[in-house]
């Protein structure tokens, strides 16, 4: 009676039907309280477990973005050759790297304002945003 009323009294009706549904039905209250023990303790530790899982999924991405930040960059160095083919996508013109510091020096556009789009470092002649529009 009184193991009865424990069953019925649990706040879990998944586990209250587990409790009755279980093969074992002339089980005294010391072995209900321990098999209800038992099976909270088992939903704890899967919920940790699933917890963990999702800290684990947040710092493999994390982990992976940082890698992304690391990676070599493909813009040109300094000792690589200027190409002579690809044309700056600021000015349009060829005959300079991507640098920062090169473009400072030899890039017709850099601190230049495109006026019809706003852009800073941006001339007529590379700009897409107003063809589009055209």
């Amino acid at each position: 009676m009184v193991r009865d009323a424990l069953i019925r009294g649990l706040g879990d009706t998944e586990m209250q039907l587990d409790v009755f549904g279980d093969s074992r039905q002339d089980m005294s209250l010391e072995e209900v309280t321990k098999y209800i023990e038992a099976k909270e303790s088992g939903m704890r530790l899967t919920s940790r477990m699933l917890e963990g899982n999702t800290t684990m999924n947040v710092a493999a991405t994390s982990c992976y973005k940082c890698q992304g930040k690391n990676r070599i960059q493909t813009q040109p160095t300094t000792n690589e050759p200027i190409s002579k083919t690809s044309s700056c996508g600021h000015c349009g013109k060829t005959g300079h790297r991507r640098s920062r510091q090169e473009r400072m020096n030899k890039c017709a556009a850099y601190n230049h304002t495109y006026k019809k789009c706003g852009k800073l470092h941006h001339h007529e002649n590379v700009c897409r945003q107003m063809s589009q529009r055209h």
